[in-house]
């Protein structure tokens, strides 16, 4: 998901004939960074290495731990309500 999207970024670079040089780097990360489909595989990911690791808790003899509550933050709506 967030491989198409550096992709796409990147291929628009290169297109527009700009030299992938760092500043030009780091704005197109920064853009990837604030996609939607980059927060949704960081959270699928963190909860994958969350999962693997209290199995191995739980492997080693660790009480498993209560279920969390999750809260979703969008983060759109939180940038237009501090303004």
């Amino acid at each position: 998901m967030c491989k198409g999207v550096m992709i796409h970024i990147c291929h628009n670079m290169h297109l527009k004939g700009d030299k992938f040089n760092l500043h030009n780097f780091d704005k197109a990360f920064d853009d990837f960074l604030e996609r939607k489909e980059c927060d949704q595989a960081s959270d699928a990911l963190y909860t994958i290495i969350r999962a693997a690791f209290m199995e191995g808790w739980r492997a080693a003899g660790g009480n498993p731990l209560p279920a969390r509550k999750v809260i979703r933050v969008d983060r759109e709506q939180s940038r237009s309500g501090s303004e």
